[in-house]
Parts: C-alpha cells; structure tokens; sequence
C-alpha cells in the first residue's frame, strides 16, 4: 500500500502542462491498458479488501475537454456516451464508466469535483493506434451499497475532433 501510494504523489509531482488550449480542447477516445487497485465487497462475513488486476483489457472509453472560458486557465474534463463493443463493461453508481464526475485541471492535472479522484494527461514520446497522450487516473468506484474499488489505470487517448 505504502508504494501504491508512493506511486501516486510521484505522478502528481511529475505532472506539468505541457499541451496548448488548441492542443488539449476537444473529444478523445481513450483505450484502457492497464488496471490495478483494491476491491472490497461488503457481504455477511466478507474477506477483508483485496488487491487486482484487471485481465479483461483494453476497453475504451470517450471524453471531452472544454476551454478556458474566464481566463482562469482551467479546464473541464468529462465522459460522453461510448457504445462500441470495448466499453468498459462494468456497471457502476452512474452511467459513466471512468470518469464518474467533472473534473476541473491545468490541462495536465485535473481533480473531480465530486469524488477524491484525479487524473494526469501528457504527451507520449511515440504515439500508436491508440493515441499520442498518456494518461493515469484513480480513484474510488461504486458498485452499489458498501461495494467499493479504488482503482488505477494507464493508457493512451487519441483525439478524435
């Protein structure tokens, strides 16, 4: 737990703004490459949380990211509807698969708005078919009730507008 952690304050410190408005501004589709985290399940004599790995990958997903509107330089970050055949295929405490509210950022970091979660947004030395911008997102997710995974992802986003 202690370099899950450790991990975490890394990517937050390593994190800098580094695409421009015209760069970042716009609809992606991401491809989830990787996840890890640890799932607790609340049943009558549960076993106590768990580590994972998620073997059922890559999925997909689809954000947006709208502008600096008052000159504050932050940006708005937050899932669209998705409906091809890798969709993340878990059905959580909204409609979204990822990301389960707005998130607000510099175009590097951003937080959200309703939940402890963050993700990171940079440019890759290599682009692929999946995209030319890394990121890494985590946080908490709810399956219903008591259920909760707090989970962590890699992977890559390729702008599509």
């Amino acid at each position: 737990m202690k370099a899950f952690v450790g991990a975490m304050v890394l990517l937050v410190a390593g994190a800098e703004p580094v695409l421009s408005q015209n760069e970042i501004v716009g609809e992606y589709l991401c491809t989830i490459s990787a996840r890890a985290g640890i799932a607790s399940f609340h049943f009558e004599d549960a076993d106590p949380p768990e580590a994972f790995v998620d073997n059922e990958l890559p999925s997909r997903f689809r954000m947006r990211i709208t502008g600096d509107t008052d000159g504050a330089q932050q940006y708005r970050a937050f899932e669209i509807e998705y409906d091809g055949e890798d969709r993340v295929p878990q059905q959580w405490h909204t409609n979204n698969s990822i990301l389960h509210s707005t998130y607000l950022g510099d175009g590097a970091l951003f937080h959200a708005t309703e939940d402890p979660a963050f993700f990171t947004l940079q440019r890759t030395m290599h682009s692929n078919r999946d995209g030319s911008l890394s990121f890494y997102h985590t946080g908490f997710e709810y399956m219903g009730g008591e259920d909760t995974h707090l989970s962590v992802r890699w992977g890559r986003c390729r702008k599509t507008n």
